[in-house]
């Protein structure tokens, strides 16, 4: 067991337990309003393709940042499932009505924290090169993942959109459940724990489970707007 372990349980607890786990296993929230709040992931889901954009251009030569850079080859182009489904949802009258309101929400102070989650983990990743700090960025990025689908995955199903959405879909879910790094049992195998920083490296990780964590309860919020606005 790595270092690392005990922050990345901590963290999963942390987003297990955010609002918008409880808004969309709401049974008395209607499923329009949950799928509304697609737009408000648009700067986080566009941001973490440059993320994964800039690690795959400025990793090293080691061992693991080989790891990193497989890690980010394979989430390059998930974005692009993201905007197709944007678009599908739109079709069906989900999301914004205008270029000009995307633009307005993905800048306004509502998706604030949203902006906060991508900057911040760009910063960190051109901060920190060490490929340590780096794969415990990109886990506790995918531990967010996991954690916002586990609860948005049954109202896909619910709305019979499983097989026709791609980020939010199986498309998505197959590519990830063939990534390498899922079927690593510890992605840290082989670091010298000893030559590392420990403390500095769980103080930048908790940071990320912060941040995702702000984010989070931002699309909570998105949909209860979503909820009262379809009652009004």
């Amino acid at each position: 067991m790595h270092p690392l372990h005990s922050t990345f349980e901590a963290g999963r607890s942390q987003l297990g337990a955010n609002s918008a786990v409880a808004a969309l296993a709401d049974p008395e929230t209607p499923v329009a309003a949950k799928l509304a709040v697609v737009p408000t992931m648009s700067f986080w889901v566009l941001a973490f393709g440059d993320a994964m954009a800039l690690v795959r251009r400025s990793t090293g030569q080691t061992p693991l940042d080989e790891v990193l850079r497989q890690h980010a080859e394979e989430d390059a182009e998930h974005w692009k499932w993201f905007v197709a489904d944007l678009e599908s949802l739109a079709a069906q009258g989900i999301g914004l009505e205008s270029l000009g309101d995307a633009l307005l929400q993905q800048w306004g102070p509502e998706t604030a924290p949203v902006r906060e989650c991508a900057w911040t983990v760009h910063h960190l990743l051109r901060a920190h090169t060490d490929p340590v700090i780096r794969m415990g960025i990109l886990e506790a990025c995918e531990h967010g993942f996991e954690a916002f689908m586990d609860s948005m995955r049954p109202v896909i199903l619910g709305a019979g959109q499983y097989r026709e959405l791609k980020y939010f879909g199986a498309i998505h879910d197959e590519a990830e459940a063939g990534h390498a790094l899922h079927e690593m049992d510890n992605p840290f195998d082989g670091v010298d724990w000893s030559q590392q920083d420990v403390g500095r490296v769980r103080a930048v990780v908790k940071q990320v489970y912060d941040h995702l964590d702000a984010m989070h309860s931002c699309y909570a919020v998105a949909i209860a707007e979503a909820a009262r606005r379809g009652r009004t």
